[in-house]
C-alpha cells in the first residue's frame, strides 16, 4: 500500500505509461466530476467516480476486499473516508474470488492493521496483496463521500 499526498505520486511512479496516465487523469479531476465510468487507457486503466454514506467498521455491510488483476488508486474528491488494510495471513474467505469482478471478500477479523484516512488530495494505491476496506466513516461519524477509483491493470 502506498499512501501519500497526491503531488507525490511522481516519487513512486514515472511519467508517461499506463499509472502516469492514471495520475494525470487523478490531478485533472474536480469535485464536480460526473459519477460514471472513465475509460482512461481501455481495460488496463479506468476509473470509476461515486458517492456513498460512509459507515461503522462493524456495520453488516462493512466489506474487506482484494483484488487480483487490477490495483486500486483510490482518491477522495469531497469529505473523508477511512481505508483499513489488513494482512491477507490470517483471514478467513467469506466470498470466492469472482475473476470476471475482480473481487474476492473476507469475513471481519476485527481491528485492522493499518488504518488510513483519505481527504481531498491524499491517495491510496492497494495492489493485489492489500486486503482492504474501504468506505468507513472518519472518527466512527458517518459522512457523505465522493471518491474515484482507478483501477490499474497489473
Amino acid at each position: 500500500m502506498i499512501f501519500d499526498r497526491i503531488e507525490n505520486w511522481r516519487r513512486y511512479f514515472s511519467q508517461g505509461g499506463t499509472v502516469g496516465r492514471a495520475f494525470e487523469f487523478l490531478n485533472g479531476l474536480s469535485a464536480d466530476a460526473e459519477e460514471r465510468e472513465y475509460d482512461i487507457d481501455g481495460n488496463k486503466c479506468f476509473a470509476r467516480v461515486m458517492s456513498y454514506m460512509t459507515r461503522a467498521a462493524d456495520a453488516p455491510d462493512a466489506v474487506i476486499e482484494c483484488h487480483r488483476k487490477y490495483a486500486d488508486i483510490q482518491m477522495t474528491l469531497t469529505g473523508g473516508e477511512g481505508i483499513h488494510w489488513f494482512s491477507r495471513e490470517g483471514l478467513t474467505i467469506k466470498t470466492a474470488y469472482d475473476a470476471e469482478r475482480d473481487v474476492e471478500f473476507f469475513h471481519n477479523p476485527g481491528v485492522s492493521v493499518a488504518p488510513v484516512v483519505n481527504y481531498p488530495g491524499t491517495f491510496c494505491m492497494l495492489y493485489p496483496e492489500d486486503v482492504h476496506r474501504p468506505q468507513m466513516a472518519v472518527h466512527d461519524i458517518p459522512s457523505r463521500v465522493k471518491k474515484v477509483v482507478v483501477k490499474v491493470l497489473l
